[in-house]
């Protein structure tokens, strides 16, 4: 197994370990209401096991304790700090596991729901990131692929996913909403019905055709319902990331200034990020 993804699925482990473990004091704390020094005690001994988490996780977060659960003298570290982001796209200054509420009792729920977001994250990162894949590009086949590929599609394109959800594509007649078709860029939009919706796509090919980036992205000018995240106005990142490509591989784009380049991104694509997609569009589409 790749030793990043490795280090995340041991890391999300004892999270959910430790989770359970602060729900048992919660309600030891409620049940024998022991003295405030006992209290604050555990909560550092539990700020401490957190931190021993956080420093296998981050290269850049030095504080470890020895003496306490999770320690690893010799960590191998995948991650660094600013590779996460707070709800506002802004890169986090120190993990979010280890903030200072978390060593105050009250906020034990707070930092439940801290760790069931960091939980979130490494699984999405560990899925997205290129370089926690595993390189099987030589050991699979090209039939092989093709089939791995049809079935997490579910045998539905791009434009299906979008169609059934109420989108339709820019017509090519528009010259800023229409697709570009560069050799090593593309960029296309689609709409709901009443105009309020876009959905955009944008694909790069980089490092000397080795490596697809793509990004997805949203409009809404729509006034939202409280259960959605995302401001009537703002554009919002919905998936992003890099996949490898093999240049022996016919399944894999080698440019992407044709319609049938294209759908060999968006296979790429929907391959990892069909579900994100999938659950962002249901909140959107036209009813």
């Amino acid at each position: 197994m790749n030793w990043r993804k490795q280090a995340v699925e041991k890391a999300i482990v004892d999270l959910e370990r430790h989770r359970e473990d602060l729900k048992k004091v919660k309600e030891e704390i409620h049940w024998s209401d022991p003295p405030a020094e006992e209290i604050a005690e555990i909560m550092k001994q539990l700020f401490r096991e957190r931190a021993n988490i956080a420093n296998r996780i981050f290269m850049n977060y030095p504080p470890s304790y020895p003496n306490n659960r999770y320690y690893d003298p010799d960590p191998d570290s995948p991650f660094r700090i600013a590779d996460f982001q707070n709800s506002d796209a802004e890169s986090l200054t120190y993990p979010l596991i280890v903030g200072r509420s978390t060593l105050r009792e009250r906020y034990i729920d707070s930092t439940i729901e801290r760790i069931n977001l960091f939980i979130k994250q490494l699984k999405v990162k560990s899925r997205r990131r290129s370089d926690f894949q595993e390189n099987i590009s030589y050991q699979l086949t090209e039939a092989k692929l093709k089939q791995m590929i049809f079935e997490a599609l579910g045998e539905e394109s791009l434009d299906e996913l979008l169609s059934q959800r109420g989108f339709k594509p820019y017509k090519y007649r528009s010259l800023f909403k229409g697709p570009t078709l560069h050799h090593l860029y593309n960029s296309r939009s689609w709409y709901t019905k009443d105009g309020k919706v876009e959905f955009t796509v944008q694909y790069n090919i980089v490092n000397n055709g080795s490596t697809l980036k793509y990004e997805a992205t949203g409009f809404s000018k729509r006034r939202l319902k409280k259960r959605l995240r995302h401001a009537a106005g703002k554009r919002f990142r919905i998936a992003f990331g890099e996949i490898e490509l093999d240049s022996n591989n016919e399944s894999h784009p080698k440019d992407l200034k044709t319609e049938e380049n294209l759908k060999k991104a968006d296979e790429l694509m929907l391959s990892i990020e069909k579900e994100e997609i999938s659950q962002q569009l249901m909140m959107y589409a036209s009813k």
